[in-house]
């Protein structure tokens, strides 16, 4: 079952590297850590895609800590 609204669109880790104001690399490594460290994704395959709003939610978060 997908847990995101059908209308909202998985962004690729180019557009949230875009989004974040980072490189590429940088989102691959946040994606492989374990814990609060990992940036919310979900693995399609061999792809990697992203919810826009959980992922500024988190990084929200870590901001403040």
């Amino acid at each position: 079952m997908i847990d995101f609204e059908f209308n909202s669109r998985l962004l690729t880790v180019k557009e949230i590297a875009n989004i974040l104001s980072v490189h590429d690399t940088w989102v691959y490594e946040r994606a492989r850590m374990n814990g609060a460290d990992q940036i919310p994704h979900r693995k399609l395959g061999k792809y990697l895609r992203f919810d826009r709003q959980e992922v500024l939610d988190w990084a929200g978060r870590m901001r403040r800590g």
